[in-house]
């Protein structure tokens, strides 16, 4: 396996003039519709796995039933999606199932899960010290927040 190199010719790498170089307004424009695309994503695959009342209520649900907590779910989750990106490195930019924006989209919404998660623990912790924390359905079956 040889390595690749995408700018051609002599000086192309120095070269801002280039047609083919990512201008700001290329990347740009990349950012814009890929959140579209993963606000989207994560809408219609979101309602497939928790309510609207918690979105977050697969990773803790899937927890409690394990034993294990809502990060180490979600790290299970999205390490399936990291595995296939760094499959499509390995090998040069092939893969075989499902394109790679595909999957760098799923990253990106398990990114932004986790950050939920995170807000969510921060809030349950608050709420559970000045006492208003809300059971969850499943709290009764264990013992602490289940982060």
């Amino acid at each position: 396996m040889g390595l690749t190199i995408w700018a051609t010719g002599e000086g192309d790498l120095g070269n801002k003039n280039r047609r083919n170089n990512m201008t700001t307004n290329d990347l740009d424009s990349i950012f814009e519709s890929t959140f579209q695309q993963i606000t989207e994503l994560s809408r219609s695959k979101g309602a497939d796995y928790a309510s609207d009342a918690d979105r977050l209520s697969n990773f803790k649900d899937q927890a409690a039933k394990l034993g294990l907590t809502p990060y180490q779910v979600w790290a299970v989750y999205a390490n399936k999606h990291w595995d296939a990106i760094n499959a499509f490195v390995r090998n040069n930019g092939q893969l075989e199932s499902e394109p790679i924006e595909s999957r760098v989209h799923d990253i990106l919404v398990y990114s932004i899960l986790l950050l939920g998660l995170i807000e969510d623990k921060k809030r349950v912790t608050k709420e559970k010290k000045w006492g208003l924390y809300d059971d969850h359905p499943i709290q009764h079956e264990i013992t602490e927040i289940p982060f």
